[in-house]
């Protein structure tokens, strides 16, 4: 009987929850169902069949990841990498390319070019929804609001 009054007050717990952040919780899911419309309407990963990196995308940014993936897996040193560049410093690369704490979760995904171009597409999609999320966050906290107008 206890469980069900615990299962009462969770679910109680989670509508006051919902409730509250409903703001918030739009601040992300606008600007991530946005960008995955322009994906679909553009034919890009995973509605398409377009790659999304382009130029340096390809040539670096993609190249990064998924040497960062291989570090992660395999449990090489993230200060020092051979099989970037003939050899590079990857502490600067990480800052710059690969800091973002969701691509830790480049070790779930299958070392193949097609995962990795999906994985990327995800990423980005979750990284401009959590920008409008932590910004929403900034000013409800800012100006003390919890309305529509943030």
């Amino acid at each position: 009987m206890n469980v069900c009054a615990g299962d009462r007050e969770a679910k109680k717990g989670f509508k006051s929850f919902i409730s509250y952040n409903k703001f918030i919780i739009l601040a992300f899911l606008v600007p991530a169902a946005i960008l995955s419309g322009v994906f679909i309407i553009r034919g890009y990963y995973p509605f398409g069949n377009r790659a999304l990196p382009i130029s340096d995308g390809w040539h670096q940014y993609f190249p990064f990841l998924t040497e960062y993936q291989n570090m992660l897996k395999e449990g090489h040193s993230l200060s020092y990498s051979w099989n970037t560049g003939g050899g590079v410093n990857f502490l600067g690369v990480m800052a710059n390319y690969v800091a973002s704490p969701l691509y830790l979760l480049a070790v779930l995904i299958p070392a193949k070019t097609i995962w990795m171009l999906l994985f990327l597409a995800f990423t980005v999609i979750v990284r401009v929804g959590c920008a409008g999320m932590f910004f929403a966050i900034f000013l409800k906290k800012l100006f003390r609001r919890n309305d529509h107008s943030i």
